[in-house]
């Protein structure tokens, strides 16, 4: 390649005046006359095509349920009074509400929203529940493991394990990364535990104390992660206020409790936590 030939290939495109590129357009004058377009688009282009925008990128999903127990940590239950016969005899049972995955990805928005504008309170829940979603998911995978393990020792005969006649197909639909998703992957482990749980039950080798163990306190670990995310109250507090420690940092304080300084000063934040926005 000679001098001349090696300039014009290093030379940054910018640093050419329009009158050296109008050999490259069929119609350079022509362009001066077209409307002006949004977002400085090329003007060779339609002023219409360019103001004609795509909408809002959406993420959906779908996730196939095969129990019952997993289909109702998804859909949650609301709080009630249930009437029972014992011994010939009704009585009232009352119902605890339960969390399931559509009222925690709700609650999630709102806390996330809070941890936008810099709330250290709203923080400190999403590490919380961001530790008990890895936490409760490792539960799962070793108890799936264990009991998989189970199966396959059975080299006599192979057992297939249980699966629903009739599985349903739920919709998902989450704001908040990872948070919704985390837990609809919770309740699906959690599905396929059931699942295993069911045929070695019915190969007689767990017993009902194993079943206790291994799914029904599984499960309540799990509601017990979704119920952390009706934990948090809007404290009306940034970090500016708590350091600053001032009435409404007093107040958080009184009724919330102290934050470590790590959260405080912001170098402690859940690994999927939202940027804080600038006009906070």
């Amino acid at each position: 390649m000679n001098s001349e030939a090696k300039q014009l290939t290093d030379a940054d495109i910018d640093d050419f005046d329009n009158s050296e590129l109008g050999a490259d357009f069929d119609d350079v004058d022509s362009n001066s006359s077209l409307p002006s377009h949004e977002d400085n688009a090329d003007p060779i282009n339609d002023p219409k095509l360019v103001s004609t925008k795509p909408g809002r990128v959406k993420t959906q999903g779908k996730f196939v349920v095969h129990t019952q127990l997993a289909h109702r940590l998804f859909y949650g239950r609301r709080k009630g009074v249930e009437i029972v016969k014992e011994n010939g005899k009704e009585f009232k049972k009352q119902i605890k509400a339960i969390i399931g995955v559509v009222r925690f990805g709700t609650n999630i928005n709102a806390i996330y929203d809070m941890a936008a504008v810099d709330d250290p309170y709203a923080d400190a829940k999403l590490i919380e529940i961001e530790d008990a979603l890895y936490e409760v998911r490792e539960l799962l995978t070793n108890n799936i493991e264990a009991l998989r393990q189970l199966l396959g020792e059975m080299s006599e005969m192979q057992i297939t394990p249980a699966f629903s006649i009739k599985p349903i197909t739920l919709p998902l639909e989450f704001r908040t990364p990872f948070f919704g998703y985390e837990a609809t992957r919770v309740v699906k482990y959690f599905d396929r535990l059931v699942l295993l749980a069911l045929t070695t039950k019915q190969t007689g080798d767990i017993l009902d104390s194993d079943w206790n163990r291994i799914v029904n306190k599984t499960g309540s670990k799990i509601r017990a992660v979704f119920l952390m995310s009706a934990q948090y109250r809007v404290t009306g507090v940034t970090r500016d206020d708590m350091a600053a420690k001032n009435e409404r940092a007093r107040a958080a304080i009184e009724k919330y409790g102290e934050l470590p300084q790590s959260i405080l000063e912001g170098r402690k934040r859940a690994k999927h936590a939202p940027n804080i926005r600038k006009d906070k």
